[in-house]
């Protein structure tokens, strides 16, 4: 192939690797927008680890993913969940790499069972709770999961993008719902009150 029409599959394969950068980073931003929604409920630096290790590490299991061909998901599978066992200890349980090995036994038991008892915790404690107990294991769950997913189907099916966007929608959710537990003051912009 030679010509214009080497020309014109070249553009468009440019073209689509433009939007899918662009996608990328439409992503990244609905995700920082997510993270910073849910930031009153931590408060804490150990929170922007928690997200900034579970977003590069749900970016880079797409990226992984669409190496692979989709019918090796039965591989997958129990990667993400030996990814997920061996990250969120040091990234959303601190507290059980103080004194090793003892609390390791704590912290995995605590990254088996948080992702189902620690929500209740999370809405009922005084925000906000820093890094207490294992309670950045819903907000690394939330964020892990929600950049694995929004970026797989940024790469693997670029038809299927606002399906992320939803995706994202559920971690501002996570954020805006369990950040407050009492109505905000009303905003002052330009000297007027916008709400009460």
């Amino acid at each position: 192939m030679s010509g214009p029409q080497a020309d014109g599959a070249w553009a468009r394969r440019g073209s689509r690797r433009g939007q899918r950068v662009l996608d990328a980073v439409a992503l990244l931003l609905l995700l920082t927008l997510a993270a910073g929604a849910a930031w009153p409920i931590y408060a804490s630096s150990q929170y922007l680890v928690v997200v900034a290790v579970a977003v590069l590490l749900g970016c880079g299991a797409a990226y992984a993913g669409t190496r692979w061909p989709p019918q090796r998901w039965w591989f997958a599978a129990p990667a993400a969940v030996a990814v997920y066992l061996v990250s969120v200890i040091p990234a959303a349980i601190p507290s059980s790499l103080w004194d090793l090995p003892h609390n390791l036994a704590y912290g995995l038991r605590q990254a088996i069972v948080a992702p189902v008892t620690a929500w209740k915790p999370l809405a009922t404690v005084g925000l906000p709770v820093g890094s207490f107990e294992a309670l950045l294991v819903p907000a690394y769950l939330v964020f892990l999961v929600t950049s694995a997913v929004g970026y797989t189907l940024v790469w693997r099916h670029p038809a299927r993008v606002p399906l992320a966007s939803l995706l994202t929608g559920g971690a501002l959710t996570f954020g805006l719902v369990m950040g407050r537990s009492a109505p905000s003051e009303s905003a002052i912009v330009l000297g007027r009150q916008l709400a009460q």
